[in-house]
């Protein structure tokens, strides 16, 4: 029954199979994310019939689905998930990332059963790449001023990221984290490990990403990678204090090298206010909310 299991990179490649004939947006499916993260949040995956199943038991007592991708009968694989959990007695939680997925699950899982909840602070920010990558308009008015302003203030220059440069990525990243408070008292948070394994991984992950440095000095660094033809996804976007317009210069900077994508996922604001409003300010095309199902024990 345990056919769930840690991902491994020899995964990758049906995982990608499945994704490439799919329309994913969201940023936890593509399995780079998936790969790096596990440890955090003790990650499974599983290869049911022709779908690509995810779960994660990071909270005690509980395990959470996301919805499943692939191609076949979904109400199949939803049982199967169903399955997994109750024979590890544990409750189960099934989340939504689109209106035909929480259509889907609203017919097939006995009303009354379940109880429905909207993660605001989980929503995505899905953005058009030409629109930040050209930021036209109006509305990006203020967004021209700052990269402008950068051009003129700074002796800047980027690198896309490659073996040769990933220490002063890193030293970004160090920086950054201490500056917010970011490392623990073992000197490394869930993120700190994320980002290290992605950079452990980098090529067989597929991940690429940019470092903008100033009179040659490391100040900011961002990567991702693609979830499909369609979509690419921002994982991780670091920038020290003290440049002005850092972060505003590598977003555009880095959008421009990823037009062949329609879409750029830059991921939640997890309820942070200040990034709330920072992701809003770019005019998202799409605000990919999720919907959680959860069994309600009795």
């Amino acid at each position: 029954m345990d056919s769930f299991k840690s991902p491994e990179l020899s995964d990758r490649l049906w995982v990608n199979e499945i994704l490439s004939s799919q329309h994913v947006l969201n940023c936890d499916a593509p399995f780079g994310a998936t790969y790096i993260w596990h440890n955090e949040y003790g990650t499974k995956i599983c290869r049911f019939k022709d779908f690509y199943l995810t779960a994660y038991t990071f909270d005690e007592g509980r395990i959470y689905f996301d919805y499943p991708i692939g191609n076949g009968n979904v109400e199949e694989a939803v049982e199967f998930m169903k399955s997994y959990a109750l024979a590890k007695g544990l409750s189960y939680s099934i989340t939504a990332c689109s209106h035909e997925q929480v259509q889907v699950l609203r017919s097939i899982l006995p009303s009354g059963e379940y109880s429905e909840h909207y993660s605001r602070d989980n929503a995505e920010y899905i953005y058009l790449s030409e629109r930040l990558a050209e930021l036209k308009g109006r509305k990006l008015h203020s967004k021209r001023n700052h990269i402008a302003n950068f051009k003129k203030i700074y002796n800047y220059t980027t690198e896309m990221l490659c073996e040769k440069n990933f220490e002063d990525a890193l030293m970004v990243n160090d920086i950054w984290c201490n500056e917010h408070g970011g490392h623990n008292s073992t000197g490394e948070t869930g993120e700190d490990c994320a980002i290290r394994k992605a950079f452990k991984d980098f090529n067989r992950l597929g991940f690429s990403g940019m470092l903008l440095r100033v009179d040659g000095k490391p100040v900011a660094m961002t990567m991702g990678e693609p979830i499909s033809d369609e979509c690419y996804v921002v994982h991780f976007e670091k920038a020290i204090s003290g440049i002005n317009g850092a972060y505003t210069a590598i977003n555009n900077f880095f959008s421009k090298t990823l037009t062949k994508y329609k879409y750029i996922n830059r991921e939640e604001d997890m309820g942070i206010e200040g990034l709330r409003r920072a992701k809003l300010s770019y005019g998202p095309e799409i605000l990919l909310e999720k919907l959680i199902f959860s069994n309600i024990c009795r």
